[in-house]
């Protein structure tokens, strides 16, 4: 009896470094994956074929039991869906462009927040600095908070930190949306002395992962 497990690994973007790895299959035959995906929530679908008897599967699925033959040997497809663990995705985000917001202004952004995770090539510290066409000058000092949400049709960064107006200190609250190609990002940035951008991005990408 063959003993083989399909198996998923993430790493980062060079292949420098290991993000997380699992194996995938039943102890009781061979496993073996032949095809994977990745959605905007970091959920990797797996497909590939299996003759194990006590491959996992989940109540509701399309199909719970083993249709092959054994001794002699077919196998089943199999399609399975593997969320990343949590506290494991490598979370980072980065933007660079121009946004305009309802009334015409025209702002020029670029923001980075480091990955969570060790990456040698991630080599840009936090910081957030913006301009907008009527001689607005933004620059961050320091990121206090961090929050990601990615679902299936989006992905969003929300970074809250300190930084500095036009020469006086603010505290600030930045939100950027990357819709991929179904609609423009979005770009807004809201300081404490009452500022505020609310934009789409024209030109330039928002990258968040």
């Amino acid at each position: 009896m063959f003993s083989n497990d399909a198996f998923v690994t993430m790493i980062n973007a060079t292949g420098s470094a290991l993000l997380y790895s699992t194996y995938l299959g039943g102890s009781l035959g061979d496993d073996m994956g032949l095809a994977v995906a990745v959605d905007r929530a970091h959920k990797v679908y797996v497909t590939g074929s299996t003759n194990a008897t006590n491959f996992p599967v989940t109540p509701g699925a399309y199909d719970t039991s083993f249709n092959g033959a054994i001794p002699v040997i077919t196998t089943d497809a199999f399609v399975t869906k593997v969320p990343v663990p949590v506290g494991e995705v490598c979370h980072r985000a980065h933007g660079d462009g121009h946004a305009v917001d309802g009334s015409g202004k025209k702002e020029t952004h670029h923001f980075h927040k480091k990955s969570s995770k060790y990456d040698p090539d991630d080599k840009e510290g936090d910081n957030l600095r913006s301009d907008d066409d009527r001689g607005s000058h933004f620059q961050s000092t320091s990121f206090t908070s961090t929050a990601y949400t990615i679902t299936d049709i989006s992905q969003a960064v929300t970074i809250v930190g300190t930084g500095v107006h036009n020469g006086l200190p603010v505290v600030f609250t930045m939100t950027a949306v990357n819709y991929g190609d179904v609609a423009p990002g979005v770009f807004n940035l809201t300081l404490s002395d009452g500022y505020a951008f609310i934009g789409r991005v024209i030109d330039g990408f928002i990258d968040i992962e």
